[in-house]
């Protein structure tokens, strides 16, 4: 069975959760390419559990992790994440997830500043040179300029649902 899931970055506790519902329903994840692809095995009805460890880009923080991590890894293809599941000490896998709360908190924020600075780098551009554009040039900066209004807001309100999850600890 293939499936695509779709899921923010601050939701993957959820997506760790359906994973497991799958389990007990008797389909496994078997492989998951381009990170929302998940491909499925038939099996048994059995309980288990699932950690996803995310690795920004150029960043081993969160892999450095994976070494504690005692389970079977999911083969990935052309994917962010890596996806175990887990076999051995749920307790330190506990621990792992709330690290890994404060880790996407900090992915999540670097990626709104990015988009941030460059919305308002457009903007200042758009306003300088309103005079000097064109209607089509105009057009597409203003498409820019709403895609990165956009991508930040996206990651505003991933940030602040990341930021509560981090206060109440729910992982």
């Amino acid at each position: 069975m293939k499936r695509i899931i779709l899921f923010p970055i601050w939701k993957v506790d959820e997506l760790e959760k359906k994973l497991c519902e799958f389990e007990k329903k008797g389909y496994r994840v078997t492989n998951i390419k381009y990170s929302y692809i998940f491909l499925f095995n038939e099996v048994k009805a059995n309980e288990s559990d699932y950690f996803i460890s995310y690795a920004a880009y150029r960043d081993e923080s969160m892999i450095a992790c994976e070494r504690y991590v005692n389970g079977n890894k999911v083969q990935t293809n052309l994917s962010y994440y890596s996806l175990y599941r887990i076999d051995g000490n749920k307790d330190i896998i506990q621990f792992i997830r709330g690290a890994r709360m404060d880790y996407i908190k900090a992915v999540i924020r670097t990626k709104l500043l990015f988009f941030f600075v460059f919305f308002l780098l457009l903007l200042i551009f758009l306003i300088l040179n309103i005079d000097k554009m064109t209607c089509n040039q105009l057009i597409f900066d203003s498409v820019f300029l709403l895609i990165f209004l956009l991508l930040t807001v996206y990651y505003l309100f991933g940030y602040i649902k990341q930021i509560k999850k981090c206060k109440t600890g729910s992982h």
